[in-house]
């Protein structure tokens, strides 16, 4: 009986949608499986972050610090309640978790029982990530330095500098946070704010992909070729 009790405990916890299954495995980290292919996989569990949040802006360009950071990671599934796992973080912090299948993809939502100023997807950096909308200078933003999507102005140049006069790598007109994996499959990210993405620059393991919002978490894999 504990054996057969350890191999259940072992076994990730998967939730499905039509034709894909996401798991989740025992560190926390969660696959999309499409047809016997994986498609979308994070490097760890999906975290919330707890922040207070600095603002500069001069001529329509704008920057960000944080201070008195916190990290919530939801690392564990304890249970299902209707329909979803229960997602719980140090702290016995509560998320639930859920798959819907849409048109051509898969939705997932992750909800905490308290809100978070953030909360970060850490994507494995095993594909690519082409897009985040008007980008100037490549197409595979996979090792740029960490940027924000936003409507900001262009400012003079690229080459940083004077924040408020001098324009950057990623200052953009029309920023989207969806991207496409050469792999054949595409994410894009439900939210109306601000998105902080670090795309394995920082660790060359771990994209991050952080809208700041303090709401629910919603993204979508769209599955592409099968």
């Amino acid at each position: 009986m504990f054996v057969v009790t350890l191999l259940a405990c072992l076994e990730p916890a998967r939730l499905d949608a039509g034709e894909a299954v996401v798991s989740v495995l025992q560190d926390g980290s969660m696959e999309l499986v499409v047809g016997g292919r994986t498609t979308f996989a994070t490097a760890g569990p999906i975290e919330g972050r707890d922040f207070e949040e600095g603002v500069e802006s001069a001529l329509g360009i704008w920057r960000f610090s944080r201070e008195g950071y916190a990290s919530t990671p939801y690392d564990r599934t304890v249970g299902r309640e209707d329909g979803a796992l229960v997602l719980e973080a140090p702290g016995s912090r509560t998320a639930d978790l859920r798959v819907e299948a849409v048109p051509g993809g898969t939705r997932i939502t992750l909800t905490p029982d308290q809100a978070h100023t953030s909360l970060a997807v850490p994507v494995r950096c095993d594909g690519t990530f082409h897009g985040f909308g008007a980008q100037m200078h490549v197409t595979d933003q996979k090792g740029e330095p960490p940027f924000d999507l936003f409507v900001s102005e262009q400012g003079i140049g690229r080459t940083g500098g004077l924040y408020f006069f001098t324009g950057d790598r990623h200052t953009s007109y029309f920023p989207m946070p969806w991207y496409i994996d050469a792999r054949g499959f595409g994410v894009l990210f439900h939210t109306d704010h601000r998105t902080h993405v670090d795309l394995c620059s920082t660790d060359a393991d771990v994209a991050w992909i952080e809208p700041v919002a303090g709401e629910p978490l919603a993204f979508t894999v769209f599955h592409g070729p099968t």
